[in-house]
């Protein structure tokens, strides 16, 4: 975006534009570009710099900067996106990342990152589970409440007040 500098506002001198930065917030902010964790690529904001892995992204894009990526780089990218759905960290997956390409020799440090995330997923799976039969419970609450008229002890909002402290 264009705008017009102090010396053309106030109307002295030629017209001198410089270019602003876009007042639009990007629209990924907070989210994971999972292509910067690929090897052989990098995250658009990062062409022509090198990051934490080996290679320069090459730049292949087509029409609404969508970029293309070959089989191998598609699989590294299925690979961060189910370690990163997991929960691990990223520091975590760059690690691994960086293990992969150090070759055989690193299998038993990533296997020792893999078995560490898995109990985190059983644990959350364990809680997924929780939450799932407390929402189970409360639907059939719920509808032995509408079926057979009983008063709904459930809300909170229904509850005696209660003072605190």
């Amino acid at each position: 975006m264009l705008r017009k500098t102090s010396t053309e506002a106030k109307g002295a001198g030629s017209t001198l534009l410089k270019k602003q930065d876009s007042p639009r917030a990007p629209l990924n902010r907070g989210r994971t570009d999972y292509a910067s964790l690929v090897p052989g690529t990098e995250g658009a904001d990062q062409v022509g710099s090198r990051s934490w892995y080996n290679g320069p992204y090459d730049g292949r894009t087509f029409k609404a900067c969508r970029r293309l990526f070959d089989g191998e780089a598609l699989n590294w990218l299925t690979g961060v996106k189910y370690l990163r759905d997991s929960g691990m960290s990223l520091d975590s997956i760059k690690e691994y990342v960086e293990l992969c390409l150090e070759g055989d020799s690193t299998i038993p440090k990533r296997c020792d990152i893999i078995r560490t995330q898995r109990e985190k997923v059983r644990a959350q799976l364990e809680e997924a589970k929780r939450r799932l039969q407390y929402m189970d419970h409360k639907i059939e609450l719920y509808q032995t409440i509408m079926e057979k008229g009983t008063p709904d002890t459930m809300n909170p909002g229904k509850w005696p007040a209660r003072s605190v402290g």
